[in-house]
């Protein structure tokens, strides 16, 4: 008589999450994406492995499907693969058969499943091209943060939809970067929330004492290893800090947050220059920003994709007749903006100040300033300590990561390729913004300038 044995496929595989662990797992059956954020040598591999494990093994739909995802199929392999193999090891020593592995494929089959063959397959995204088409039931993406914009819309989120598949977003956290963008999908406090999302945060300050493979003598020894509690290498692998290496950026995020929550009355404001920053752009990733600031306070954006100049000048006049503005400034950095300027002028003529910015041209206090970006971007940082800001993400992320040095005595801003890098675009809010600080303006509503928003320029003075 044959004795069968009945396991769970967590006993298959020699799992035993705690409670952690559980929350994760919890979420991740909660809502179709999560975003897993943990500190370092939590057993986040494990526990995404379980999830995709669990899946090829009970999955009914036919022949199922499961990724795990790298930046490139060598880092997917480093990551998870020998954790892997030991979860495999743990099943054919419980008398499980019908598995076949290639690690040169990266590719599991599990001939045991309850829909047999199920699939797990190691992917890189080295040519992404190369996932277009097909299908998953589910995935693990990570070190998410490294992934190029437009990938995991345009290529990954398809593959789940025919059979209502699910991922799991992870990686480390380097900045306010891509990670974090997941991360506020799945934040009920953010303006990005989306009830499709979960996001799981766990640094080590809530799981100190109460994992069983990390010691406190451990943690001591990691901590001396990074430079202390207190360095940055362990506020951000540990403590998950977003804004761990933040030493030099020209507006940190505490001030932006509290601008996001100030109120001021509108008697306060009602009689101040009412001014309107227009970042354009053509092409690609990066939008058309529009952002209208009235003395200490900021109006949500406005944002648009690829649009001719023509309709980015009548946009700017709705604008205008809906709330006057006492002068317009437009980036013409790149010449795209120019069109925008010239039909802005046939339409309103004098009835608003229209004016090019070059981010690149000679800052008016060339003194202190290497170019207009450094001059206008310094004005905006020091105006974020009294004013009010709308409740919007992507505008705190513009705002919060660009840094900067001081270069025989000017301030200078870093490379925007570098911030490029970081958000996968261009900070097209914060740069709106800042061109809203580009001259001093007098209020229309003012006396001595009623009616023409005439800006006043270097030599002058007035308040803003």
């Amino acid at each position: 008589m044959v004795k069968t044995v009945t396991f769970t496929p967590g006993e298959l595989i020699g799992y035993q999450p705690i409670s952690f662990q559980r929350r994760f797992h919890e979420a991740r059956r909660a809502q179709t994406y999560t975003t897993f954020v943990a500190h370092r040598r939590f057993g986040k591999t494990e526990a995404c492995l379980a999830e995709l494990v669990t899946g090829c093994l009970t999955c009914p739909l036919p022949a199922p499907n499961f990724k795990y995802i790298a930046p490139t199929l060598k880092q997917a392999k480093e990551i998870a693969w020998a954790p892997l193999m030991k979860m495999i090891a743990r099943m054919r020593k419980n008398g499980v058969r019908g598995i076949d592995v290639s690690r040169t494929d990266g590719r599991v089959s599990f001939q045991c499943a309850v829909s047999a063959p199920a699939v797990l397959q190691f992917s890189g995204l080295e040519e992404p091209d190369f996932l277009r088409g097909g299908y998953d039931d589910g995935m693990i993406v990570d070190e998410a943060a490294s992934m190029k914009a437009g990938i995991w819309g345009e290529v990954l989120v398809p593959r789940l939809a025919d059979r209502n598949g699910w991922a799991v977003i992870t990686g480390t956290v380097k900045g306010m970067d891509q990670l974090y963008d997941f991360y506020s999908y799945g934040n009920p406090e953010s303006d990005k929330y989306n009830p499709h999302w979960g996001s799981i945060y766990i640094p080590i300050s809530e799981t100190r004492g109460a994992l069983p493979w990390l010691s406190e003598e451990n943690l001591e020894k990691m901590a001396a290893g990074m430079g202390g509690t207190d360095s940055i290498a362990w506020r951000q692998e540990m403590e998950l800090d977003w804004l761990a290496n933040d030493g030099n950026l020209l507006i940190p995020l505490a001030a932006v947050r509290e601008a996001m929550k100030r109120v001021l009355p509108e008697e306060e404001y009602r009689n101040s220059a009412s001014v309107l920053g227009v970042d354009t752009s053509s092409h690609g990733v990066d939008k058309t920003a529009m952002v209208r600031r009235q003395g200490r306070v900021v109006f949500p954006k406005k944002m648009f994709g690829d649009v001719d100049s023509l309709y980015l000048a009548n946009q700017i006049v709705l604008e205008h007749r809906d709330r006057r503005l006492d002068a317009v400034f437009v980036d013409c950095t790149g010449g795209y903006g120019l069109g925008v300027v010239d039909n802005l002028r046939n339409m309103v003529g004098d009835e608003i100040s229209v004016y090019e910015i070059n981010f690149s041209s000679k800052a008016n206090d060339s003194e202190h300033y290497a170019n207009k970006r450094a001059e206008i971007w310094s004005l905006m940082a020091k105006w974020v300590s009294t004013g009010v800001l709308p409740n919007d993400e992507q505008l705190c992320k513009d705002l919060t990561n660009v840094r900067f040095e001081i270069e025989r005595g000017r301030l200078k801003l870093e490379d925007k390729k570098f911030v490029r890098a970081r958000l996968g675009r261009s900070p097209d809010t914060a740069d709106a913004l800042a061109l809203t600080f580009s001259y001093p303006v007098a209020s229309g509503a003012e006396g001595a300038y009623a009616g023409s928003g005439r800006a006043l320029f270097a030599n002058d003075s007035f308040t803003i």
